[in-house]
C-alpha cells in the first residue's frame, strides 16, 4: 500500500493522439447575426498532426451549402484553414482569430465571390500575398488588428475595390506611402490605431474620396481620431493637425515639449514627448532634457508620452521634474514591469495608459503614491497576473481597462478597493467565468465589457448591479451579445443569459484526492483510460 496525492483536472473535450486524424465537430447555429454558422469549440489544434473539421449534425433541413459563417477563436491554427473550409463554398463571413498564423500565402482564400467580411485578428501575421485572394474581390470589411504587419502593400488592398472598413490597429506599421489605397474609393473607415507611424504621405488621402473616419490613436508622429471627413472643414482640420506626420524624420530632442497629444483627456495640455530613448537600469539616474516653448517651464507640463522607446520600467524622474503631471501614456516602448514605488511623487497623476508593451504582472500595491488616479488603461499588453491587492488605495479610480491580455483568472476581491469604479473592460482575454464576488463593492459601475473571452459561466447577481446599464459579452462561449439593461429589459436579459447562469459555478473543477492504493480512470463504456 502507498499514500499518494493526485490532482485530477476534469477538462477533457477531445482525446486524440498525435499520429491519428482527429475530427473537430462544428457547433452549428442559425440564430447569429452572421447567418447559419459553423463555430469551432475551443480546441488547441496545434497539438494534432492531422485533423479535419467534420461532423454532419446540421440543424434540420440545413447542409454544408447553406453555411454562411465560419467562426474560430483561440484554436491555434498554424496555417490558414484553406482545405478545411472547402466543404463550405458559400461563406459570407470568416473569422479565424487568436491563432498562430504567420502568413497568408498565395491561393489561401481564393474563389470566394460571396465573402463579405474577413477577420484575421490577433494572429502573428507578418506577410500577406495578394495572390491569396484571387477570385475573392467582394470583401467589405477586413480586420487585421493585433498582428505584426510592418509594411503596407497597395497590391493587396487593390484586390478589394469595394472595401468599406479596414482595421490595421495594433500592428507595427511605420510609414504610409502616397500610392496606398489607390483602388479603394469606397473605403469609409480606416483604423491605424496603436502602430508606429512616423510618416504619412498626405497624398494617400486623395485616393480615399469616401473616407469618413480615420482612426490614428497612439502613433509616434501624432495620435487622434478624425470623424466627419466628408465635410471639407473637418478634413482641412485633420490635415492641419497631422502636419507632424507629413514631415520626414524624427525629432532631434530627447524631450519634445509642447507636443499636442490629441487624446480625450489631454487635448491641449502642455506635453513632453519622449521617443527613441533607452532605459534598462532602474538604479541609474535619468535626466529629462529639451527646450521649452516660450513662457513655459517644467511646472507647466501636464502630460508625458513615451513612445517607440526601450524603457523597461516606469521612469520615476518624470514625477520629480514635472510636479504638476496629470497624465502618462507609454506606447510601444518595451515596458516590462512596474517596479516597487514606481509612482512615488505621482500624487497628482490622474490618467495612466500603457499600450502595446510587455507588462505581464501587476503586483500588490502597484499604484501606491498615485492615489488620485481616475483612469488606468492596459491595452494590448501581455498581462497574465493581477495580484488581489494590485489596486489597493485607489478610491478615486473611475475607469479601468485590462484589454487584450492573457488573463485567465482574477481574484475574488481584486476590485474591492475601487469603490467609485464606473467602467471596466476586460475584453480580449482568456477569462472563463464572471465571479459573483468581483463587483460586490462596486455599486457605481454602469458599463462592463467582456467581449472576446471564453466565458461559459456567469453568476446571476451580475444583472442585479444597481447602476449597470451596458453589458458587453460578444464572442464568448455561452453568449454572443451585448445588452442595455433597465427595469423594462432586465428580465429579458436574464432569459438570454440563462445558459451562462446554468453553468455557474465552474464546469471545470480541480479536485485533490487523498487515497491509498491504485487509482483507475475509465471511459463510460468501461474501457480503462489510465491506471495510477
Amino acid at each position: 500500500m502507498k499514500d499518494v496525492s493526485y490532482i485530477i483536472i476534469l477538462s477533457l473535450l477531445i482525446i486524440g493522439y498525435s499520429n491519428a486524424q482527429v475530427v473537430i465537430p462544428c457547433n452549428f447555429n442559425m440564430t447569429t447575426a452572421r447567418g447559419y454558422e459553423c463555430r469551432l469549440p475551443d480546441v488547441d489544434l496545434s497539438q494534432f498532426e492531422s485533423f479535419i473539421i467534420g461532423g454532419d449534425t446540421h440543424l434540420g433541413g440545413m447542409n454544408d451549402l447553406m453555411v454562411e459563417s465560419f467562426f474560430s477563436i483561440h484554436n491555434n491554427f498554424q496555417y490558414y484553414p484553406t482545405i478545411h473550409l472547402q466543404r463550405f463554398p458559400n461563406l459570407r463571413h470568416i473569422k479565424v482569430s487568436e491563432s498562430l498564423i504567420t502568413e497568408i500565402p498565395a491561393g489561401a482564400i481564393t474563389n470566394r465571390p460571396l465573402l463579405e467580411t474577413l477577420s484575421l485578428s490577433a494572429n502573428r501575421i507578418t506577410q500577406i500575398n495578394p495572390a491569396a485572394f484571387t477570385g475573392t474581390t467582394n470583401i467589405r470589411t477586413l480586420s487585421l488588428m493585433f498582428n505584426q504587419i510592418r509594411f503596407l502593400d497597395n497590391a493587396l488592398y487593390a484586390m478589394f475595390p469595394g472595401i468599406i472598413n479596414l482595421d490595421l490597429s495594433f500592428n507595427i506599421i511605420e510609414r504610409v506611402h502616397g500610392n496606398m489605397f489607390s483602388n479603394n474609393p469606397n473605403m469609409q473607415t480606416l483604423s491605424l490605431n496603436m502602430n508606429r507611424a512616423v510618416f504619412l504621405n498626405n497624398t494617400f488621402f486623395n485616393n480615399l474620396v469616401s473616407l469618413s473616419t480615420f482612426q490614428f490613436e497612439s502613433n509616434i508622429c501624432y495620435g487622434a481620431t478624425f470623424v466627419g471627413l466628408q465635410i471639407p472643414a473637418n478634413r482641412g482640420e485633420m490635415f492641419q493637425r497631422l502636419i507632424p506626420c507629413f514631415i520626414e524624420g524624427p525629432s532631434q530632442f530627447n524631450c519634445l515639449f509642447g507636443f499636442s497629444f490629441d487624446g480625450i483627456e489631454f487635448d491641449g495640455d502642455y506635453t513632453c514627448l519622449l521617443r527613441g530613448i533607452e532605459a534598462y537600469d532602474v538604479t541609474r539616474e535619468i535626466n529629462l532634457a529639451g527646450w521649452h516653448l516660450a513662457g513655459q517651464n517644467n511646472n507647466n507640463v501636464r502630460f508625458v508620452w513615451i513612445h517607440l522607446s526601450d524603457t523597461r520600467f516606469i521612469i520615476n524622474q518624470m514625477f520629480i521634474d514635472f510636479i504638476n503631471l496629470r497624465g502618462v501614456q507609454i506606447t510601444g516602448s518595451n515596458l516590462q514591469f512596474l517596479q516597487e514605488d514606481a509612482f512615488r511623487g505621482g500624487s497628482n497623476l490622474q490618467h495612466l495608459t500603457i499600450t502595446v508593451n510587455h507588462v505581464r504582472r501587476l503586483e500588490a500595491n502597484t499604484f501606491r503614491y498615485a492615489f488620485n488616479l481616475q483612469q488606468i488603461y492596459f491595452l494590448g499588453n501581455d498581462l497574465e497576473y493581477v495580484n488581489e491587492a494590485a489596486f489597493a488605495g485607489l478610491p478615486n479610480l473611475q475607469e479601468l481597462a485590462l484589454f487584450g491580455g492573457r488573463l485567465t483568472f482574477l481574484a475574488p476581491n481584486v476590485f474591492a478597493p475601487l469603490v467609485n469604479l464606473r467602467f471596466f473592460d476586460a475584453s480580449s482575454n482568456h477569462l472563463e467565468i464572471i465571479d459573483s464576488r468581483w463587483f460586490v463593492n462596486n455599486s457605481q459601475i454602469f458599463q462592463l465589457n467582456f467581449n472576446r473571452n471564453f466565458i461559459h459561466s456567469i453568476h446571476t447577481s451580475l444583472v442585479d448591479m444597481p447602476m449597470l446599464t451596458n453589458l458587453q459579452l460578444l464572442e464568448n462561449v455561452c453568449v454572443d451579445a451585448m445588452f442595455l439593461i433597465n427595469d423594462q429589459t432586465r428580465e429579458q436579459v436574464r432569459t438570454q443569459l440563462n445558459p451562462c447562469f446554468e453553468n455557474y459555478p465552474l464546469r471545470l473543477q480541480r479536485f485533490i484526492i487523498e487515497l491509498e492504493g491504485d487509482l483507475g480512470v475509465y471511459h463510460g463504456n468501461g474501457t480503462l483510460v489510465i491506471n495510477l
